[in-house]
């Protein structure tokens, strides 16, 4: 969905790579089967943009990364209907240590717009996460 936008915007701070260990851009469905083991039926009874394929992408790419986060997106940023999904309609998945969370949002605008508001929607969402962990660690 973002074709590696994210981790394109996250690469370019300088230092990252003490902290990020990569990516994979799982564009079709048989990456998505192969490399992050989603399982096929999952797919076909939900359809790859859908939240349970968000969260399965999530969870997956975690255990192959052995991360503390990982992030996925699955959605559609046009230029048509795909799975009968309008254009726009797109999901989030995070796994931070062995918490699930999963988003579901319906944008506007050409392609390019939308997937630079997924990359900018996603990363607000990480920071608030890992600052309401570390608020609650605290407490």
């Amino acid at each position: 969905f973002t074709g590696g936008l994210f981790a394109s915007t996250i690469t370019s701070i300088p230092g990252v790579s003490s902290v990020f260990k990569g990516s994979i851009i799982a564009f079709q469905n048989n990456i998505k089967e192969n490399v992050l083991h989603i399982d096929k039926d999952i797919i076909l009874e939900n359809g790859v943009i859908s939240k349970v394929v968000a969260l399965e992408m999530a969870r997956n790419a975690q255990k192959l990364f052995d991360s503390d986060i990982c992030v996925s997106f699955t959605g559609n940023a046009g230029p048509s209907n795909l799975e009968s999904k309008p254009v726009g309609l797109w999901f989030l998945g995070i796994m931070y240590k062995n918490v699930s969370y999963v988003y579901e949002f319906n944008s506007k605008g050409s392609r390019e717009m939308i997937r630079k508001f997924a990359v900018r929607k996603a990363s607000q969402i990480i920071v608030d996460i890992i600052r309401r962990h570390s608020y609650s660690n605290v407490l």
